[in-house]
């Protein structure tokens, strides 16, 4: 074998050594499909509703500083009375979304008495039955008013006798509660209580009575 021969084949097959990988990549090569085009998710904000906290039944006490006037309406005595009590509280809850609505009732008891124009008056005791209705601003904090029929039973002593007379009326005010757990809250309240005139018989004589009230109560009570 010439020179001239030997040297053409090594040429060629160093040519095909280095061409032969390339072949091969190329067929390895594969075409990628266009990328899908992703549409933007518009995100929809969370609306958080408060759960049924203040459903169910509760019960509880309140301090009370009551206020307000005793009216003699035959001879024209107005008597001024104040002072301090207290009261216990139990009621049942309905809650629908932030909407609480439900009965309460209460019993207590004023101590105070007040001697004006020979007329003595002793609040003593009273009590209401009401509904109400709250809106809950969170499962924590409620705003609430209430309305119903109310109680009481001053003693009233004149120079002819004394007698403890029972009167009923109406009561309306409004509150907030703050829960401290899942069970206990506080509550601040005042309502008005309007007892409607009464003819009171004391000894031989005859009196028409009629009171006004204002009650302030701060109270703790707890959910069952």
């Amino acid at each position: 074998m010439n020179i001239r021969r030997f040297s053409a084949l090594a040429l060629s097959a160093a040519f095909t050594a280095i061409a032969a990988p390339a072949a091969m990549a190329a067929d390895l090569i594969i075409s990628q499909p266009d990328p899908i085009p992703v549409t933007p998710q518009r995100t929809v904000p969370l609306v958080v509703q408060p759960t049924a906290a203040w459903g169910g039944m509760y019960a509880g006490i309140s301090g009370a500083y009551t206020f307000g006037q005793l009216d003699e309406n035959f001879s024209g005595t107005s008597i001024d009375t104040d002072g301090y009590g207290g009261v216990g509280f139990v009621g049942y809850n309905w809650q629908r979304s932030r909407w609480v609505f439900g009965a309460e009732a209460d019993v207590g008891y004023t101590a105070d008495e007040v001697t004006e124009q020979d007329v003595t008056i002793e609040s003593g005791l009273d009590a209401s039955l009401r509904a109400r209705l709250g809106y809950a601003l969170s499962d924590r904090f409620m705003i609430y008013g209430t309305v119903g029929g109310a109680y009481g039973a001053p003693t009233i002593t004149t120079a002819d006798g004394e007698v403890s007379e029972d009167m009923f009326g109406l009561t309306y005010g409004g509150g907030a509660e703050m829960k401290f757990g899942r069970r206990m809250f506080g509550r601040v309240e005042y309502r008005h209580v309007a007892l409607e005139a009464t003819d009171v018989a004391i000894g031989n004589n005859s009196y028409e009575f009629e009171q006004q009230n204002n009650k302030v109560m701060l109270g703790i009570g707890m959910h069952f």
